[in-house]
């Protein structure tokens, strides 16, 4: 969680709200922003997840985080190390898309065509 929390502060810019001790040991992290966050939780024992989040009943696909200014996130997205790909623009947004260092996807969008 914490390095996830990181790369988070640094490309999309927002805050832990809240980590601590979680159940069975575990330890869990809150980031984002004012509105929403997501939680992290990583138990004292883990396990490894599958490759192919597609096929797997209750993984996680992929998350969609809107930004203001689509460039400036994809240049903040490289300077931490990730590739970012799949850039398209089309009615009624504009997207690109990349693979974190736990190979989660992240789609990220800008509604703004300024």
């Amino acid at each position: 969680p914490e390095k996830t929390a990181a790369w988070m502060q640094a490309v999309f810019g927002w805050r832990i709200r809240w980590q601590g001790p979680a159940l069975e040991s575990g330890f869990t992290l809150h980031i984002g922003t004012e509105a929403q966050y997501l939680a992290f939780y990583c138990p004292a024992d883990s396990q490894k997840t599958p490759s192919d989040t597609h096929g797997f009943l209750g993984g996680l696909n992929h998350t969609g985080d809107c930004v203001r200014d689509l460039v400036a996130c994809d240049a903040r997205a490289k300077k931490v190390g990730f590739t970012p790909r799949e850039h398209a623009v089309y009615e009624p947004l504009s997207r690109f898309y990349f693979c974190d260092f736990d190979g989660i996807e992240y789609e990220v969008v800008s509604y703004s065509f300024e």
